[in-house]
């Protein structure tokens, strides 16, 4: 009996593991749903780009950059020895949409250059003294985009570590349910080629006898 019943369990390990990965898509696509539901009708939050204005030190205007063009904003460290915790938001975003951003400073020392293809990017740079950095963001994608920049000079001592503050109650949660959603993916993928693997075998069972 138990025998017969691993068997059975091992024929059906394919779907039972899409299965499962096909729950875990659903139940994060029911949370990023709440959660979009709640950014846009919530009390006292008409978007996620309001939410930013009380929790870094900087935040710009919104910039539109058509395809391939560039434009500029600036941040000037007022400490040194600090992190510099930045931002872009691309407030209009959709699928497709790319950007590279360039950082450097007065004197064209380079801090690196980073590429973003998700609604928001955020980065973490080490400063050593006080310094006026240029953020250079370029808009790699096929249509004109409206992005803003943010800068937090001391983001352990911010709204980043109030358990209450948005980007808590919404943007992480909005990142543990995409790391979620990848995961539930590749579960169904695996699920997937279980189960064709397991009917070639059988397959091939059938034909030795």
């Amino acid at each position: 009996m138990w025998v017969n019943h691993v068997g059975f369990v091992m024929r059906r390990r394919g779907p039972i593991i899409l299965a499962a990965g096909l729950t875990v898509i659903g139940i994060t696509l029911l949370v990023l749903m709440s959660i979009a539901s709640s950014v846009m009708t919530g009390p006292g939050v008409q978007s996620i780009s309001l939410m930013y204005e009380d929790i870094f030190d900087k935040v710009s205007d919104e910039i539109q950059i058509n395809p391939g063009d560039s434009a500029r904003t600036s941040y000037s460290m007022r400490s040194s020895d600090v992190i510099l915790l930045w931002g872009i938001q691309i407030t209009d975003y959709q699928p497709g949409d790319r950007l590279s951003i360039e950082v450097s400073n007065i004197f064209d020392d380079d801090y690196g250059t980073f590429a973003q293809n998700e609604f928001v990017l955020f980065e973490a740079l080490e400063i050593d003294q006080s310094d006026t950095l240029d953020f250079e963001i370029q808009n790699l994608g096929d249509r004109s985009v409206h992005v803003m920049a943010m800068f937090s000079e001391d983001p352990e001592n911010s709204a980043f570590s109030d358990p209450d503050s948005p980007l808590t109650t919404v943007l992480f949660p909005i990142a543990y349910a995409g790391i979620m959603l990848i995961l539930g993916l590749i579960v169904s993928v695996a699920g997937v080629a279980i189960t064709l693997v397991d009917w070639k075998n059988n397959q091939g069972a059938n034909k030795s006898y």
